[in-house]
């Protein structure tokens, strides 16, 4: 992951564009009842998600560049409650208990991974710096 920080972002999302499409031409035809867009409203919907994934695709790549992927990867833990809070604001609808459940424990993991963290270097201070793990 260290030798990405070296290769422009644009090369890193190119290289996942190809591999996603890819996948998807091979997978879609097995996996799903796929129905492409009929009309101009689904069309756009679909730019839409197109250009907010490949935005956030940069963004994350830029971020793993600059930070470490522990912290990126927390911060990408948000994605969960904004996507529960657009689909019971934009969408109407309300998220099974199941779902629920599910992302809080994601949630919860990346808190305790967090509060590790911070555990772990607490300790290192009041024993000098020697290695717990």
């Amino acid at each position: 992951m260290r030798k990405l920080r070296e290769v422009h972002f644009t090369v890193l999302i190119f290289s996942f564009s190809v591999v996603s499409v890819i996948l998807s031409l091979v997978l879609i035809p097995f996996l799903s009842s796929f129905k492409a867009p009929v009309n101009w409203r689904e069309w756009v919907y679909c730019v839409i998600v197109g250009v907010s994934g490949l935005l956030g695709q940069i963004l994350v790549s830029i971020a793993l560049k600059k930070e470490t992927a522990g912290l990126v990867s927390v911060t990408r833990t948000v994605d969960i409650a904004l996507a529960y809070l657009l689909q019971i604001t934009w969408f109407g609808e309300i998220p099974e208990a199941a779902s629920v459940v599910g992302a809080g424990l994601v949630v919860l993991a990346v808190a305790f991974m967090t509060i590790e963290d911070s555990l772990l270097n607490f300790l290192r201070r009041i024993f000098g710096g020697t290695s717990i793990v």
